[in-house]
């Protein structure tokens, strides 16, 4: 009934032994979960129970890193109206956390296709700090889906310069080719 509850009727853990199980019945009761389940959830991609664990941590806390994580979960489940819904009016004096809120934003608005509210996010988040790599990955990969290779490329290159993993430019423009309906 739980995994019905929490759409993983599809999951092939049974036993109430399974770390499944045992972290649904902590969901159930509005427990924390530990690091160790959150990890666990992560390496089996439960985006979906991650994202309900960190809205209610967030819930609990009134800490908006934990509404960036269930936003960020959200988006890999392919809810980008809920991200929106979840961080577009939310505001902060923390510098580092509004452009994380921003960038998962136009994030999302890049997701539903809405390549202009997703370029403002990103310049937006740019301007609140200038030394996080997460918009200018978003600028990249933005105008890679415009068919702007040079430009996005730019953008990408900058984000490595200050500590992004090339391997994200890859799986970005691999996505905007997906978005766009073109081979890789």
């Amino acid at each position: 009934l739980l995994k019905q509850k929490y759409g993983l009727s599809k999951s092939s853990y049974t036993s109430i032994d399974s770390p499944l199980h045992i972290i649904l019945l902590k969901l159930e009761a509005e427990e924390s979960l530990a690091d160790e389940d959150v990890q666990w959830l992560k390496t089996e991609q439960l985006f979906n129970i991650l994202a309900i664990h960190y809205e209610r941590e967030y819930k609990k806390t009134g800490d908006l890193w934990n509404l960036v994580k269930a936003a960020s979960n959200l988006r890999k489940i392919n809810k980008a109206d809920k991200v929106i819904e979840l961080l577009k009016d939310k505001h902060t004096n923390d510098s580092k956390l509004m452009s994380a809120m921003l960038t998962t934003c136009g994030g999302a608005y890049r997701d539903i296709g809405e390549k202009d509210k997703a370029q403002e996010y990103a310049y937006d988040a740019i301007e609140i700090n200038n030394t996080s790599y997460h918009p200018y990955n978003l600028m990249g990969a933005i105008y890679y889906d415009r068919g702007l290779p040079q430009e996005g490329n730019k953008w990408f290159a900058r984000a490595i310069e200050l500590g992004s993993n090339p391997i994200i430019k890859e799986i970005e423009i691999k996505k905007s080719f997906t978005i766009t309906g073109e081979d890789v």
